[in-house]
C-alpha cells in the first residue's frame, strides 16, 4: 500500500510539474504577443485595426473591410495589385508608420503589374485618406475616358495625403507618376517621383475643373517643370524640393533603398504644417541623421 501511495504521489507531482511548465509557456506566449502589439503602436496613438497579410491576404481586401478612422498596416513584401481607397478615410501605411524606420519604404512595394494605375482615389477622399511609407511601381495608366495616372490617380474632388512615398517606374498617357483631374488637391511631403513617364505630375486638360497639388521636401524629376498643369490648376511648390537622381541602390532588381551618398538622405523634414494642418510630426529619436530622408534609407 505504501509503495502504491508513493507511486501515485509521483504521478500526481509529475502532472503538477507538467501543468506548471505548460502555464509558464502560455504566459510567455501571451507576453510575446503583447510586446509585438506594442511594437505596432502608432505615432498618433491610433489603434491598428487591420494588418496585411495577417488579417487579409491583399491590401484591397483590407481597405474594403476597413471603416473610416482605421489604421491599416502592411508588412514588408511585394503586393501585385491595383488598389482603390473607395472613399475610405483611413491611414494605409507600411511598418514605417509604426517604427519610423525608412528601410520599410523600399521593402513594402505595391506593383501594379502594368494592369492599371497602382493606387486610385476617385471618391472624394480628403486629407484623412493617407498613404505612407510605400514604393509604388509598375503602374500603367490609360487615356480618355478613364484618364488614369501610372502610379497614382486622383479625381472627382479627391485630396489625399502622401508621406514618405516613392513613385518610380510607372507610365501613362499623362501623369506617369500622379495624375489629377476634377478638382483634386493631393499633398506630397518627403516624396520621391523618379523614372516615371511621361511627366511626373499631370493635370487634366479642361479648365472647367481646376486642380491643385502641394509639394514640399520632395525629389521630383524635372523639378517644378516636371509638373504639367495644362493651364488647369495650381502647383504649390513649397520649401525643400529638389530635382536630383535619388540614387536607388539597384532599381532594376527592385532595390529602392537610397545609396549612402543619395541627395535624398537627410533632406526631408521632421515637422511640416500647411494651412493649419500638421502633415509630418517626427521627434528626433524617430529618424537617423540631421533630418529624415526622402524615400528609404534609414
Amino acid at each position: 500500500m505504501i509503495i502504491c501511495y508513493i507511486l501515485n504521489m509521483g504521478v500526481i507531482m509529475k502532472k503538477k510539474v507538467m501543468f506548471i511548465i505548460f502555464m509558464i509557456l502560455m504566459i510567455g506566449a501571451i507576453i510575446i504577443i503583447i510586446l509585438n502589439k506594442g511594437e505596432l503602436s502608432t505615432p498618433s496613438g491610433l489603434e491598428i485595426a487591420i494588418q496585411i497579410p495577417q488579417d487579409y491576404a491583399t491590401i484591397q481586401e483590407g481597405i474594403d473591410a476597413s471603416k473610416d478612422g482605421d489604421v491599416i498596416i502592411v508588412s514588408p513584401g511585394t503586393y501585385v495589385e491595383n488598389i482603390n481607397f473607395n472613399g475610405k478615410a483611413v491611414i494605409l501605411g507600411s511598418l514605417f508608420y509604426t517604427t519610423q524606420d525608412t528601410s520599410y519604404i523600399s521593402q513594402t512595394i505595391i506593383d501594379g503589374n502594368k494592369d492599371d494605375s497602382v493606387v486610385r482615389f476617385d471618391s472624394g477622399e480628403n486629407s484623412t485618406s493617407v498613404l505612407i511609407g510605400f514604393t509604388i511601381t509598375n503602374g500603367q495608366g490609360g487615356g480618355y475616358p478613364d484618364c488614369a495616372g501610372g502610379g497614382i490617380t486622383c479625381k472627382k474632388s479627391s485630396s489625399p495625403s502622401f508621406e514618405n512615398v516613392t513613385i518610380t517606374g510607372n507610365s501613362a498617357n499623362d501623369g506617369g507618376g500622379i495624375y489629377c483631374w476634377g478638382y483634386s488637391s493631393p499633398s506630397l511631403v518627403n516624396y520621391i517621383s523618379w523614372n516615371n513617364s511621361p511627366q511626373k505630375v499631370g493635370f487634366w486638360y479642361y479648365s472647367s475643373d481646376p486642380n491643385r497639388i502641394t509639394i514640399a521636401y520632395s525629389d521630383i524629376q524635372g523639378g517644378e517643370q516636371g509638373t504639367v498643369t495644362n493651364n488647369n490648376g495650381t502647383v504649390n511648390w513649397l520649401d525643400g524640393n529638389i530635382d536630383a537622381d535619388p540614387l536607388f541602390v539597384d532599381a532594376e532588381r527592385g532595390n529602392y533603398h537610397l545609396a549612402e551618398d543619395s541627395p535624398c538622405v537627410d533632406t526631408g523634414i521632421a515637422y511640416f504644417k500647411y494651412k493649419g494642418e500638421v502633415l509630418i510630426d517626427l521627434s528626433k529619436d524617430e529618424y537617423i541623421g540631421i533630418a529624415p530622408d526622402m524615400g528609404a534609407n534609414e
